[in-house]
């Protein structure tokens, strides 16, 4: 069911670019095609027109080659069939540059559905999902995970329906001219299967780790660096640092450990490749030399098993590719298939009785202003430093709390020095030496017992903020 939910999800994200997509995949067809025709026409020149033989071909392709003069005007104008080779070819590549172009459209037009759909349903996703998830994994598989389906849809995909093709076209054909040669061929085809299904899934699960890693990565990065004032006046570059190498470290770990499993999945498959190769070669001349195999025969033989190099070899990569959009689709579609918030409705409120142990959010979201401040001053005081500097920290709280805080201050500064910058006088009259600030100077300098005897600002301050609150009204 989960299965079928993320299919669902991922032919829905194809809306808009899925035309793009078939005509690319037609395209690449018909340059499969192409290609496959030349080997065919090295054969009949080989043997037809160089040589004597009548030429073996489809009834479709005979009236094509009776239409061109036939083997005996043909045995006279080679150019001729050296012409139509580089037609062919020419032909070839229009379809691989229309297939191109409209691969990369279809690529563009998807990343722009998925960014939409992704924002849409990510500012309407409740508060409590938002708190669970770090902005920096957001932005992951917002990014590098929808880059990923789009390279399997514009590169895989047609990789995979040309790869079917040339593996069912050159089989055809090989096994036309040879059975036993095909068979020989064929035996190579479970060992690279075997191997690209074993490696599939050490490579899924090993790119799941480098993912995640990444993500949690990029949100160590993000929060230290929007955060980097905060960072700076608490001097915790050293700790931070630390945190961010350590996950460094894993993500890199794990990326290395990816690159080992891709590094035996190609040993294999180059073993596998040259043994193909060198079984082709040597058994064909073999065969061609005993007279059972012609030698244009032989010489396209060679031709479509280098063709089947490549489709064998891809295969087993997207495979592995395959394993990598897997997961990245499965991260997509945790966003996607996560409950929407309606308009108007709220699940966080302000909890004054919070435990102490309660998450506080990416950069402190779930806490109020007054929380915020207190939070600022514990991390403070646990540094112990010799100078603190407490710029209006407590304008944010109630008077009650702010005498409490005070009071604790006092107990736990020690012989530090310490400057309050605060329009609360309360917060101000126990300081040794008090500063009042107006129109960018020094106005008044002393104790709040001198102030207060000066009739100044600060002794008028200080009366108006002594009042009770309905005679200040």
């Amino acid at each position: 069911m989960k299965e079928n939910s993320e299919r669902r999800l991922f032919l829905s994200l194809l809306d808009g670019s899925r035309r793009y997509f078939i005509l690319g995949v037609l395209a690449a067809l018909l340059m499969t095609f192409c290609d496959m025709l030349i080997p065919q026409m090295l054969r009949v020149t080989v043997d037809s027109c160089i040589g004597d033989a009548e030429p073996e071909l489809p009834a479709a392709l005979s009236a094509v080659f009776a239409a061109a003069g036939g083997r005996v005007w043909l045995k006279g104008h080679l150019w001729a069939a050296a012409l139509a080779v580089v037609l062919t070819a020419a032909l070839g590549a229009m379809f691989r540059w229309f297939s191109t172009l409209e691969n990369a459209k279809g690529g563009e037009q998807l990343v722009k559905t998925a960014h939409d759909r992704l924002y849409s349903h990510i500012v309407r996703l409740p508060y409590a999902w938002h708190m669970s998830h770090a902005a920096g994994d957001i932005i992951q598989r917002c990014t590098s995970d929808v880059n990923m389906l789009k390279e399997f849809c514009s590169e895989q995909l047609y990789n995979l329906v040309r790869v079917v093709l040339m593996i069912a076209l050159a089989l055809g054909f090989m096994a036309a001219m040879h059975a036993g040669l095909t068979l020989a061929v064929l035996a190579f085809v479970p060992l690279i299967a075997g191997y690209s299904t074993f490696f599939m899934f050490r490579v899924r699960d090993q790119f799941t780790q480098c993912d995640e890693n990444e993500g949690l990565l990029s949100a160590i990065a993000q929060e230290n660096l929007t955060g980097v004032r905060v960072v700076r006046a608490f001097g915790a570059e050293a700790r931070e640092d630390r945190k961010f190498r350590a996950q460094n470290d894993i993500y890199t770990n794990a990326w290395m450990k990816l690159c080992v499993y891709l590094a035996w999945f190609w040993a294999f498959g180059d073993l596998a490749s040259g043994l193909q190769v060198l079984t082709v070669v040597a058994l064909g001349a073999w065969l061609c030399v005993h007279g059972t195999l012609s030698p244009g025969s032989y010489l396209a033989f060679i031709s479509y098993n280098g063709m089947l190099v490549w489709p064998i070899r891809t295969l087993g990569r997207m495979i592995s590719e395959l394993s990598k959009t897997e997961v990245s689709m499965h991260r997509i579609a945790e966003i996607l298939n996560a409950e929407p918030e309606n308009s108007g409705e709220a699940d966080a409120g302000e909890d004054p009785g919070r435990p102490a142990d309660s998450a506080a959010g990416e950069r402190g979201v779930t806490l109020s202003g007054g929380q915020r401040q207190r939070v600022a001053i514990a991390r403070l005081l646990t540094e112990h430093k010799p100078v603190m500097i407490f710029d209006d920290s407590l304008s944010a709280v109630d008077a009650e709390t702010d005498s409490r805080i005070r009071k604790a201050l006092r107990e736990e500064l020690g012989e530090a020095t310490v400057f309050l910058i605060s329009h609360r006088v309360s917060t101000l009259m126990h300081a040794d030496r008090i500063l009042v600030m107006r129109d960018g100077g020094i106005a008044e300098a002393g104790t709040h017992e001198e102030l207060a005897a000066q009739n100044g600002l600060y002794a008028k301050t200080w009366r108006l903020q002594s009042l009770p609150e309905e005679d200040a009204v």
